[in-house]
């Protein structure tokens, strides 16, 4: 399910009013440090247009989607998903005034209950240095996995079972 409302947020395609918002996001050096978007702007915005209501799946990559306030529809963050076969990944970033409120943890746990059937293990991928989507996805139930490291620098993969209780 792409399109979803929780009790303060609305998940959905992006708009083309939503981009001065997700230019405000990549704007933010404590958002943009954080996120590996592609640094070709005009690309990444025609790649959010261009999704529409795509369900990922196996060899479609990632699907980004508006998060939006569920009262004015107003931007106010990005969530990502890729599902490939077995496995989810989850990506997400709040714009600051909307940090510290439990959308995250909303957002998160909301997306956990509309995955796919077939999928058995929902990981997240964060930065060494992201202190707080550490602790947003281990008080959603994800556990330390691994860490990494790429192009990009050393990360983190957290994980869990889909359908468990949250702790």
């Amino acid at each position: 399910m792409i399109r979803f409302d929780t009790a303060r947020l609305r998940i959905r395609p992006y708009r083309e009013a939503d981009l001065p918002g997700h230019r405000a996001l990549r704007a933010d050096p404590d958002i943009d440090r954080f996120m590996h978007w592609t640094p070709d702007h005009a690309a990444f915005e025609r790649h959010l247009l261009a999704q529409g209501d795509r369900a990922p799946g196996t060899g479609r990559g990632w699907v980004n989607l508006a998060v939006a306030d569920r009262q004015s529809d107003r931007l106010i963050g990005d969530h990502a998903l890729r599902v490939d076969g077995d496995l989810a990944t989850l990506g997400l970033a709040l714009a600051p005034e909307m940090r510290g409120r439990g959308l995250g943890r909303e957002l998160v746990m909301a997306r956990l209950a509309r995955l796919p059937e077939t999928v058995w293990l929902v990981r997240a991928e964060i930065d060494t240095a992201n202190l707080a989507s550490r602790a947003l996805f281990g008080a959603c139930g994800f556990t330390l996995e691994s860490e990494m490291e790429d192009a990009d620098g050393p990360y983190l993969v957290m994980s869990r079972a889909p359908r468990r209780a949250a702790p």
